[in-house]
């Protein structure tokens, strides 16, 4: 018996995006991982540390989280087509997964 699976395949260019959601006001942030980041005065980090409709702090654990993230993408890139992450289709296994904001699929 032979058992067939489907396979998604994304290049390390494709994941470009994160979102960070508020925890206080629901407010998604998107951030580019691609894009080059040079700190200013009024933001020192990748990720900022408050959420910038409500004003409220992230998670501590998000901002190195998503930094180390951003410095690991921008040496991903340097690869080119090398890295590929692979998982199940949408159709398949990701459906009793939850999504984003927490809730389940399906």
């Amino acid at each position: 018996m032979a058992i067939m699976l489907q396979e998604m395949i994304v290049f390390v260019e494709d994941l470009r995006f994160v979102r960070i959601r508020c925890a206080h006001c629901n407010t998604t942030l998107v951030l580019d991982l691609k894009g080059a980041f040079a700190p200013t005065k009024a933001r020192g980090s990748f990720v900022p540390k408050h959420c910038p409709m409500c004003g409220e702090p992230y998670d501590g654990a998000v901002q190195p989280c998503v930094e180390s993230l951003h410095g690991i993408y921008q040496e991903l890139l340097k690869l080119e087509k090398g890295i590929t992450f692979t998982g199940e289709p949408e159709s398949t296994g990701a459906a009793a997964r939850p999504d984003a904001s927490g809730a389940a699929k399906g």
